[in-house]
């Protein structure tokens, strides 16, 4: 099987797989991890590549072309949010959040993968991207473009916080033998 039908197939059920597994929707450190799990399965090399990820909406965008203040761009619907991938942790009323973004990258193919794009979904401020997706990487940054919404990933190899996280260090096996099962019986 080619990397790219395997890669297709990850993107298309490891995200369900996940979201059963998991309580929180920012599960970007096991999602990774599971990626490289699987692809490692099938021979294809990848491994955890720590991002700062920004995404802003079309009304952000707009804004600040037009030159206007990041409070103005607020008080016109514009949204940003940012991963600053400053090495903290911090509690929310959902539990410990590690401030960063963590992303599958695939050297042979130039590939990000990101099995957990879909948790910065904000319908309310009109943000909408894919559950996961594969792109086409060129380091240190690349910019895309969903919906309407841009998307930027830039590496952040200083960031090893998530290293210390349970989803890194866990047993993956009851999640990645299943996808790896379905990956190679294809769809149904």
């Amino acid at each position: 099987m080619t990397a790219g039908k395997v890669i297709d197939r990850l993107l298309a059920c490891a995200p369900s797989a996940l979201a059963q597994r998991t309580r929180l929707p920012q599960h970007c450190v096991l999602a990774t991890m599971v990626a490289v799990d699987v692809l490692a399965a099938f021979d294809i090399a990848a491994e955890p590549l720590p991002v700062r990820a920004f995404i802003a909406n079309r009304k952000y965008i707009e804004a600040i072309q037009r030159g206007l203040s990041v409070a103005t761009t607020a008080a016109l619907g514009g949204y940003i949010m940012e991963s600053i991938g400053d090495g903290s942790v911090f509690t929310t009323e959902r539990g410990r959040m590690w401030n960063g973004h963590l992303v599958a990258w695939v050297p042979g193919r130039s590939a990000l993968i990101d099995l957990n794009l879909g948790a910065w979904n904000r319908p309310q401020h009109a943000i909408a991207l894919p559950r996961a997706v594969a792109l086409t990487f060129d380091p240190p940054e690349t910019v895309y473009r969903f919906n309407g919404c841009i998307l930027r990933y830039t590496v952040n190899p200083d960031d090893t916080v998530w290293q210390a996280s349970n989803d890194y260090r866990c047993n993956r096996a009851d999640l990645v033998e299943p996808i790896v099962r379905a990956i190679r019986r294809g769809p149904r």
